[in-house]
C-alpha cells in the first residue's frame, strides 16, 4: 500500500507496467479486492495487465473469477492471451477442479490462436486429462508431445493411474520414471500401493526389496500453515499435535465432500480422443 501511494502521488497510475506489477504485489499478497481495482482504474489494459490478475485469482483457488475474466477479456477486449495467458487459465483451471473448462481452454488455443504449446502446458494438460480418468489420451500426449516428458509430467501420470486402477500403464511409467529420477522413494511407494491393492504381494516385496538394495530412504512428509503469526507443522500421520481430533475430524469431513462433490460432477467424457487429434493434426 505504500507502493501503491507512492505511484500515486508521483502520477506513474496510468503505467500499465506499474499497474500490472500492482495487481501481481497485491495478488501475492491475498488482497484480491485491492488487485481487481488497480486492475480497473488501469484505462489501457495490456496483455500482462489482464494476466496479472488472472494469475492472481489462479494462484488462490478462484478458478472461477480467473475463468470470468480470461472470458472476458477474450469476448470485450482488443488484446489477445499469450502463451503465459493460457498457461496462468489452465493452472487455475486445474487447482480448482474446472477440469472441462480447461481442456476446452487447451483446445481454444491450439485450434483459435494457433499458439504452440510449450512443456508447461502440456504438464497441465496430462494433469487435466488424468484427473478425468483419460488416461489413454494423456499417455499419448506424453507420447507424442514435442519434448521428452519430465519426471514431473511422467509422476502426474503415475499418480493418475493410482486413482483410476490403472495396472498395466502404471508399471510403462514407473519404468521410465526409475530410469529418469531412480532415487525417488515417492514413485517406488506409489506402485507398491498400487500392487498392494490389487493383492500382488510379491511384487510389492520385489519393489521393497529394490528400494533396500539402493538405500533409499523415504522423506519425512510435513506442511506448515501460519495463523494468527504462529507456525504449525504437521506429519504424516501426526499424533503430537494437541489439536490433532479436531484436526482430522475436520479433514474427514473436507474428505467426505469432496467425494460428494467428485460424484455429481459432469466429466469430459468423449472429447479426449478429438482433442488429442486436434492437437497434432499439423504434426
Amino acid at each position: 500500500e505504500c507502493f501503491h501511494s507512492y505511484v500515486i502521488k508521483y502520477g506513474f497510475d496510468s503505467n500499465q507496467f506499474i499497474g500490472a506489477s500492482l495487481v501481481e504485489l497485491y495478488s501475492r499478497c491475498g488482497s484480491l479486492g485491492n488487485a481487481s481495482k488497480v486492475f480497473d482504474e488501469i484505462s489501457l489494459k495490456d496483455t500482462v495487465v489482464w494476466t496479472s490478475l488472472i494469475t492472481g485469482y489462479g494462484i488462490h483457488g478462484k478458478g472461477a473469477k480467473a475463468l470470468e475474466t480470461f472470458n472476458h477479456m477474450v469476448k470485450s477486449s482488443e488484446v489477445k492471451p499469450n502463451e503465459v495467458t493460457f498457461l496462468s487459465i489452465l493452472s487455475a483451471c486445474s487447482h480448482s477442479g474446472l477440469i472441462h473448462d480447461g481442456l476446452r481452454i487447451f483446445e481454444l488455443m491450439v485450434s483459435d490462436y494457433r499458439l504452440v504449446p510449450n512443456l508447461e502446458h502440456y504438464a497441465v494438460l496430462v494433469d487435466l486429462l488424468g484427473r478425468v480418468g483419460e488416461l489413454d489420451t494423456a499417455f499419448e500426449i506424453t507420447r507424442r508431445m514435442p519434448f521428452s516428458p519430465t519426471t514431473q509430467i511422467l509422476g502426474t501420470l503415475l499418480g493418475a493411474c493410482r486413482i483410476h486402477q490403472n495396472g498395466e500403464m502404471a508399471e510403462t511409467v514407473a519404468k521410465k520414471l526409475f530410469e529418469l529420477e531412480s532415487n525417488h522413494a515417492g514413485y517406488y511407494m506409489l506402485m507398491s500401493n498400487m500392487y498392494g491393492v490389487k493383492g500382488e504381494w510379491e511384487n510389492v516385496e520385489k519393489l521393497r526389496n529394490s528400494v533396500k538394495n539402493r538405500g533409499i530412504k523415504k522423506g519425512l512428509a510435513e506442511s506448515l500453515i501460519e495463523i494468527r503469526r504462529m507456525v504449525h507443522r504437521f506429519v504424516a500421520d501426526d499424533n503430537l499435535h494437541p489439536e490433532k481430533e479436531t484436526v482430522y475430524g475436520l479433514l474427514k469431513q473436507l474428505g467426505l465432500h469432496m467425494k460428494e462433490d467428485l460424484e455429481n460432477s459432469v466429466y469430459f467424457n468423449s472429447e479426449g480422443d478429438s482433442l488429442c487429434d486436434s492437437v497434432y493434426a499439423e504434426a
